[in-house]
């Protein structure tokens, strides 16, 4: 139960609680997640920076990323990573080949 949890903690943005399976997001540099329309709020006044509210840290606007660990399923079918449930209920990263049809999984 709790892995399931942290996995639902990871997918939604902590900001206005959404899921962010559907919709564009971005990755602080604490690794915390939030979605594009909730970024500008956490903008400080000073500085070119984004403050967590989860964790208070400050990421410098070029330290905030794509979150590129949350897709929705049109993505995953064009090379792009998926989150599995592994057999011990541990979220499991696979990426698939985008360079070939077989859509092999890489190591």
């Amino acid at each position: 139960e709790d892995a399931e949890n942290e996995t639902n903690r990871m997918q939604t943005c902590f900001v206005c609680q959404e899921s962010l399976r559907d919709r564009s997001s971005k990755l602080l540099a604490c690794l915390h997640s939030v979605c594009t329309n909730c970024l500008p709020s956490l903008h400080e006044p000073f500085g070119n920076a984004y403050k967590c509210l989860v964790c208070d840290y400050k990421s410098r606007a070029d330290m905030v990323c794509d979150n590129l660990y949350l897709t929705n399923d049109e993505e995953n079918d064009n090379g792009k990573s998926q989150i599995e449930q592994s057999d011990n209920g541990v979220p499991r990263t696979t990426f698939t080949c985008s360079s070939c049809e077989e859509g092999n999984i890489g190591d």
